[in-house]
Parts: structure tokens; sequence; C-alpha cells
């Protein structure tokens, strides 16, 4: 974060405690706690990152689309999502 202090930073975490803490780490930011299957900050954004394989708690396909649809509604017209995804060596398709 601090890399980014140049940007206007919001975060939005399932769980109250990482929000507490991410304010104390980055305290210019806003913070929303809630599900990123169906978020409102009310806001739209240029860049929307889902990193660190978060994305591997969306448990459901309905859910992912559902995600997908809400990170769609909070982008501008031209806005990007860059999904991180957790892949390790041993990984291999079965």
């Amino acid at each position: 974060m601090r890399y980014l202090k140049e940007y206007e930073i919001d975060g939005l975490d399932i769980n109250r405690e990482f929000i507490d803490i991410a304010k104390t780490k980055n305290p210019g930011g806003n913070y929303f706690a809630g599900d990123m299957k169906d978020f409102n900050t009310g806001k739209k954004y240029d860049v929307l990152m889902c990193l660190f394989s978060s994305i591997g708690y969306v448990l459901t396909p309905e859910n992912l689309t559902k995600t997908f649809i809400c990170f769609r509604k909070h982008l501008n017209d031209r806005g990007i999502v860059i999904v991180e995804p957790w892949f390790t060596l041993a990984y291999q398709v079965i």
C-alpha cells in the first residue's frame, strides 16, 4: 500500500477484523465490510483487484457469476478487473 499513496484506495473484506488491520496499514483508505458477491460501495472504479486468491472463497458457479456481475457494476466504462488466483507448482489437472 505504501507504493499507492497517489491513488484513492478502497478495500472490501467480509471479516471486520481484517478491515481493522487494513485501516492501521493505510489509514487514508475507505473500507467496507461485505461479501464480494453482493457488496455496494456506491462508487465506480477504474481498477478493481481481487488478490491473494480471495476468489477461491466463492464456492459455487452461481456465486461466481454474482461476484463478477457485482464487480462489473462497480467499474467505470473502461475499467478493468484483476483477479489473482493461487496456483502451486504441485497443481495438476486430473
